[in-house]
C-alpha cells in the first residue's frame, strides 16, 4: 500500500483525542454510604460492567472515525504499479498524437481524442510537485510542441484548456525523439523517467518498418520506461470527400467547366450517402453514391459560372465519425475572356497559306467567343497594344524591331503568355533576337521543312490542360489522325530546362515546345492546323478546338496555389501597393493566432500566412489601391483542405507493434474508464464510507444510551 498524501499521516494521533475527552468528562463524585447500600450494591456492580462496555463500544467508533479519516485524507491506493515508484519522485512525459484521425467519435459520441486527455490526467493525477514529482506534455499535431515542463498540477490544468487535434498529419517518429530530447533535459539518478505516448495506432502515422520504430527502440534503449497505449476503438468505419476541383482551364463567364467530386469509403461494410454541390452557398445539384469496402466515387457536373472572380465551392456529406473530411470545399476561378493580341505575317501573292491565315480562321470568331482577338501588324506591337494581352500569338513574323522585341519580353516576365507559330514568313534574324533575349537558344528553332510538308500527331503529354478535350477516345483521332502542316522542326533537346513537349509529329521530333519565363509561358508551335480538313468553309473556326485549347492554356494563371493542405503556410502573390493587408480565415476553431508576413519583390507582394489549421476558404487581400494598374490580382481566396491521409483510420494492432519493438511495453485501453487491474483499488474512497458508518452508528449508539440511562 502507498499514500498519495504521506503527510497528512502526522495526524494520526488526532486518534486518541476523543480518550482524552471522555477520560477529561469523567466526574469523581464523592461517596456517602448510608443504610439501603448493602441492599444496592449487588445491582450497581452488575449494571457498572454493562455501562462500562458501552463507554468501551462508543468510544472505540468515535477513535475509528477519527483514525479512518485522517487515513482517507492521506489517499491510501493498492495500485502495484504506483507502489513501485511510490518511494522516490518521478518525472511523466507524455505524448499525445493530435493528428486528424484522433477527433474520430465512436457511437456514443465520446471522441478518441477525449479519451486520450483523460488517460493523461489519470496518469498525472498521483503526481505532485512537493513530492518533487515532474511532468512534461508534447502534443504531436502538425507540428511538435511542448505544451508543459514543470508541476504535474499545471500539466493537469494544460490537458482542460488543450485545442482539438489537427486536420493534419503528424509526424510521430520525430515526436518521439523530441520526447527523448525532453527527458535527457530532466533526468537525474533521483528522478526516474516514464514515457508514454498515446495514440490511436494509425497506420498512415505509424510506419513499423520506417521512422516511427526505428524512433521507438532508439528512445527505449535510452529510457526503458517506454510506454505505448492504443486509445479508441478499433472499428472506425468513415466515408470522405478526398477531392473537388476543376477539370481544365479557368473557365470566363458563361463558359461551361466540369467539377470533380472523389468520395472514397474507408469502412468495412457498403456506405451510401447524398453529395451536396454548393457554389458561393447556392446548392447547385445533389448526387446519390452508393459504395462498397475500399471503393471510390467519382462524380463530374458541368457548371456554368456566370460572375467572374474567385467563386467558392463546396461538397458536403452527412457528417459521421470523423466529421473533418466531410466537407470540403475549393476555388473556382471565374477569369474575364483574355484578350489575345494575334500578330503576324501574311502569306506573299502567289503563295500558299502560311501560319498567320490559318491561325486567323481558327481564332478570331467574333463577338461573345471565348477570346478576345485583336489582329496588329508586327510594326505596331507596342506597350500600348501588349500592356493589357494576356497572350500574344505571333504567327510567321517578318519584323519586329528592337522596341517591340523589349516590350514583349518585359511582358512575357510579367506574366503574358508568347505562343509563337513559326512559319515560312518568319525571319532567322527576328527569331534569333527574340529567343536570345528570352535567354533561349536560337537553335532550339530547326530548318524549314520542304514545301507542302504534312504530317500527323501524337500526344506526349496527356495531362496537359490543352489537350484534355482529346485524351478522349472519341475525339483523340481529331488531333492524331489528320494532317497538319509542318513548317520547320524543333529542337526539344536545345530547349530551356524545364521544358515539356506535349506533341511531336508521327516523324518524332517536336512539335510543339513550351516552357516558364519568370511569370510568363512561351510556345513554340510548328503544328498548323489545315483549313480544308477542319471545315473552315462551313463552320467558322472549324471543328477543331485545339489552337483555342493552346492559346488559353498560355493564359497565365493565378500565380499561386489555390489549394493548400492544412498545417502548410498559405503563400499568395498580389499586386504590390500601400495600403493594409487583410487575412480573413474562415469560421471555425481558432487553434493558434495566424502570423502574416509580407514583402515587396519587384512590383508584387509576396504574402505568408501561417500556421494554416482552419480548413475553409481564406480570404486575402493585399495592400494595392484599386487604381493601381497590375497584371497581378489585387486580392484571392484560398481553400485549406485537410491531410486526405488522414480518412483512412486503419490502425494497427498493439501484436503488430510489439512484433516490430518486441521489448516494447505496448498495452490497448478500453474506451471508458480503466479497469481494477491497472487503476488499483480505490480504497480512499470506501474509507471515506466506512468513516461516514462510523459517525452514524456513534450517534445512534450515543442517543440510545442517553434515552436508556435517563430512564434508569
Amino acid at each position: 500500500m502507498s499514500f498519495l498524501h504521506p503527510a497528512v499521516l502526522w495526524a494520526l494521533p488526532a486518534a486518541v483525542i476523543p480518550l482524552v475527552i471522555h477520560l477529561l468528562r469523567r466526574r469523581k463524585l464523592p461517596k456517602k454510604d448510608f443504610a439501603a447500600m448493602h441492599f444496592l450494591s449487588k445491582a450497581l456492580q452488575k449494571s457498572r460492567r454493562r455501562i462500562l462496555l458501552e463507554d468501551v463500544v462508543l468510544l472505540s467508533l468515535r477513535i475509528g472515525a477519527v483514525l479512518f479519516l485522517v487515513l482517507a485524507l492521506a489517499k491510501p491506493s493498492l495500485d502495484v504499479e504506483q507502489t513501485a515508484y511510490a518511494r522516490g519522485a518521478q518525472a511523466e512525459i507524455i505524448v499525445l498524437d493530435a493528428s486528424m484521425s484522433m477527433g474520430f467519435r465512436d457511437q456514443n459520441g465520446i471522441r478518441t481524442w477525449d479519451l486520450a486527455l483523460a488517460e493523461a490526467a489519470q496518469r498525472l493525477e498521483n503526481r505532485l510537485e512537493s513530492n518533487g514529482d515532474l511532468a512534461v506534455v508534447i502534443r504531436a499535431g502538425y507540428r511538435n510542441t511542448r505544451l508543459v515542463s514543470g508541476a504535474p498540477e499545471t500539466a493537469l490544468q494544460i490537458l482542460d484548456e488543450i485545442d482539438d487535434p489537427d486536420p493534419t498529419v503528424c509526424a510521430m517518429g520525430e515526436a518521439l525523439l523530441f520526447a527523448a530530447k525532453e527527458a535527457e533535459t530532466i533526468a537525474r539518478p533521483s528522478l526516474p523517467v516514464r514515457i508514454t505516448v498515446l495514440t490511436d495506432l494509425q497506420r498512415e502515422t505509424w510506419d513499423l518498418q520506417g521512422a516511427e520504430t526505428s524512433a521507438l527502440l532508439r528512445v527505449q534503449k535510452l529510457f526503458p520506461q517506454l510506454d505505448v497505449v492504443k486509445i479508441g476503438t478499433s472499428s472506425k468505419p468513415n466515408l470522405a470527400v478526398t477531392h473537388l476541383g476543376m477539370n481544365g482551364a479557368h473557365p470566363t463567364p458563361g463558359e461551361p467547366v466540369e467539377i470533380e467530386t472523389r468520395v472514397r469509403n474507408f469502412s468495412t461494410s457498403t456506405r451510401t450517402a447524398r453529395l451536396e454541390l454548393t457554389l458561393d452557398a447556392e446548392l447547385l445539384a445533389t448526387k446519390d453514391v452508393e459504395l462498397e469496402p475500399g471503393a471510390e466515387g467519382i462524380w463530374r457536373e458541368m457548371v456554368t459560372p456566370a460572375a467572374i472572380g474567385m467563386r467558392e465551392l463546396r461538397v458536403r456529406i452527412k457528417p459521421d465519425g470523423l466529421s473533418q473530411d466531410d466537407t470540403r470545399a475549393a476555388i473556382l476561378p471565374v477569369r474575364d475572356v483574355p484578350t489575345v493580341i494575334l500578330s503576324g505575317t501574311p502569306h506573299l501573292p502567289g503563295e500558299k497559306r502560311g501560319a498567320y491565315e490559318s491561325l486567323e480562321g481558327f481564332l478570331d470568331l467574333g463577338v461573345n467567343a471565348p477570346l478576345d482577338i485583336r489582329q496588329i501588324p508586327p510594326s505596331a506591337v507596342d506597350s500600348e497594344a501588349l500592356d493589357t494581352a494576356s497572350v500574344l500569338v505571333l504567327a510567321d513574323p517578318h519584323y519586329l524591331d528592337a522596341d517591340s522585341i523589349s516590350i514583349i519580353v518585359r511582358r512575357v516576365r510579367e506574366g503574358m503568355g508568347l505562343l509563337w507559330a513559326v512559319g515560312p514568313q518568319t525571319n532567322t534574324g527576328i527569331a534569333t533576337a527574340l529567343l536570345s533575349a528570352l535567354g533561349t537558344s536560337p537553335e532550339i528553332l530547326g530548318p524549314m521543312a520542304s514545301p507542302n510538308t504534312t504530317e500527323t500527331l501524337a500526344i506526349q503529354n496527356p495531362a496537359h490542360s490543352a489537350l484534355n478535350f482529346f485524351v478522349d477516345p472519341t475525339w483523340r483521332a481529331l488531333l492524331e489522325e489528320i494532317p497538319f502542316s509542318a513548317f520547320r522542326e524543333l529542337n526539344s533537346s536545345l530547349a530551356p530546362p524545364g521544358a515539356r513537349v506535349p506533341l511531336t509529329f508521327s516523324g518524332g521530333h517536336a512539335a510543339w515546345v513550351e516552357w516558364k519565363e519568370e511569370e510568363g509561358h512561351c510556345a513554340l508551335l510548328a503544328a498548323v492546323p489545315i483549313p480544308g480538313w477542319n471545315k473552315m468553309e462551313e463552320i467558322p473556326g472549324g471543328t477543331l478546338p485545339f489552337l483555342m485549347e493552346v492559346v488559353n492554356s498560355m493564359v497565365t494563371e493565378i500565380p499561386h496555389p489555390i489549394e493548400v493542405e492544412a498545417g502548410k503556410d498559405i503563400n499568395v502573390i498580389l499586386a504590390a501597393g500601400q495600403g493594409g493587408i487583410y487575412v480573413d480565415p474562415p469560421k471555425g476553431p481558432r487553434r493558434n493566432p495566424v502570423r502574416v508576413t509580407a514583402r515587396a519583390e519587384g512590383g508584387r507582394e509576396i504574402i505568408a500566412a501561417s500556421p494554416a489549421l482552419t480548413t475553409g476558404i481564406w480570404k486575402i487581400a493585399g495592400n494595392a489601391t484599386a487604381d493601381i494598374e497590375s497584371p497581378l490580382p489585387h486580392s484571392t481566396s484560398v481553400a485549406l483542405v485537410p491531410a486526405q491521409t488522414e480518412s483512412n483510420l486503419a490502425a494497427w494492432s498493439t501484436e503488430a507493434l510489439i512484433a516490430a519493438a518486441p521489448d516494447l511495453s505496448v498495452r490497448s485501453e478500453p474506451t471508458e474508464r480503466q479497469d481494477e487491474s491497472r487503476t488499483g483499488f480505490p480504497i480512499g474512497n470506501s474509507i471515506f464510507l466506512l468513516v461516514a458508518g462510523l459517525l452514524a452508528s456513534e450517534s445512534l449508539l450515543a442517543a440510545w444510551l442517553d434515552r436508556k440511562r435517563a430512564v434508569i
